[in-house]
């Protein structure tokens, strides 16, 4: 797989993922959904950091990306309740 083709899969990926965790209602599915996302979001962000020096990585997508890590945060805090349910670092 080109560099490219996995620069395009990468930000494909995390995209559909958090607009599914966003529609998501069912709080056990959304505990699943919040770490696949989370994930999904650290690959495109290493991706970023570490990819092929001739990726081009608009600002928007780079705000789009922080801004989406801080809203799953913010609805693991919503679906994981209790301290030791949640995975982020407080």
């Amino acid at each position: 797989m080109h560099s490219q083709d996995k620069d395009v899969d990468s930000l494909l990926r995390w995209k559909s993922l958090y607009a599914n965790t966003l529609l998501e209602t069912n709080p056990i599915k959304m505990r699943l959904c919040l770490d696949e996302t989370k994930t999904a979001i650290l690959d495109r962000m290493e991706d970023v950091v570490w990819g092929h020096p001739r990726t081009v990585v608009e600002p928007e997508e780079l705000a789009a990306l922080r801004e989406a890590l801080h809203m799953l945060k913010r609805l693991e805090r919503l679906f994981c309740p209790e301290p030791e349910e949640r995975k982020w670092v407080a």
